[in-house]
């Protein structure tokens, strides 16, 4: 009788030729939680592109999964399983960019669509605090902006985006992605002259972000520095997003 879909949120290696590996933020529907009669492993249906069941094999019970995931330290308010429905959103849900060329995205976006896309102003942490210090962008605000029936255009950390799902807002993560770091120096040189950030500290960080934080991207544009198709690819992978169901917390 079982039958539930759950998101994974840490890392895991089989250990059986029948086991099943994933990475954080896999969905999987849960068919058999007694596997063979023995308590322990879980049979389970891994969901691919599309909310298609792809493969299907053992992953760890809840209990192992919790003992497996505190091992990971990984650094989350969700448990190791988070039961989850297919569902609309609802609502238009936040924009998060992240890339060598962000900073022009968001801005291009709000200036070109601005009945559409909004950028969320953030606040000082502190008001005694050094101005320059990144701030925080308030739950509230994001609300505000939701309210208004735009996307909120997000300039925020992994971490941050992270919460925003815990909180239900499950943002569009949208990775642009950089083709080298001439290119970087290219694009950044035609679409904000004025910028003084290093192209090579920015595809460093680019490179960092894909390798530690690809689970959380809805999708990925790769950065092609001799044309500037990114743009439409942008707004239309948005859209695309948009009009998919989402994987929301059933609780």
């Amino acid at each position: 009788g079982d039958s539930f879909y759950i998101r994974t949120h840490f890392e895991y290696e089989k250990e059986s030729p029948y086991g099943l590996s994933f990475n954080k933020g896999e969905v999987f529907r849960v068919v058999d939680t007694l596997y063979n009669g023995k308590l322990g492993s879980w049979l389970a249906i891994r969901i691919g592109k599309n909310h298609k069941e792809v493969e299907r094999g053992i992953i760890p019970n809840k209990n192992r999964a919790e003992q497996l995931a505190s091992v990971q330290y990984v650094q989350t308010k969700f448990p190791a399983y988070e039961r989850v429905v297919l569902r609309e959103a609802g609502f238009l849900r936040p924009v998060t960019i992240f890339g060598p060329i962000a900073d022009v995205a968001r801005e291009k976006l709000a200036r070109e669509e601005p009945d559409i896309y909004q950028i969320a102003k953030s606040e000082p942490r502190d008001a005694g605090t050094d101005q320059r210090s990144s701030g925080i962008i308030r739950l509230h605000t994001i609300k505000q902006i939701i309210d208004q029936d735009k996307h909120a255009l997000l300039d925020v950390t992994p971490n941050a985006v992270d919460r925003l799902n815990y909180a239900q807002w499950y943002p569009i993560v949208v990775f642009l992605n950089p083709d080298s770091k001439q290119g970087v120096k290219t694009m950044r040189m035609r679409l904000c002259p004025e910028s003084r950030k290093s192209a090579r500290k920015l595809y460093e960080r680019s490179h960092k972000l894909r390798k530690n934080n690809h689970h959380l991207f809805t999708t990925t544009i790769n950065l092609n520095s001799m044309n500037d198709g990114w743009y439409g690819a942008l707004k239309e992978a948005i859209q695309q997003q948009q009009n998919q169901l989402v994987w929301v917390s059933e609780g």
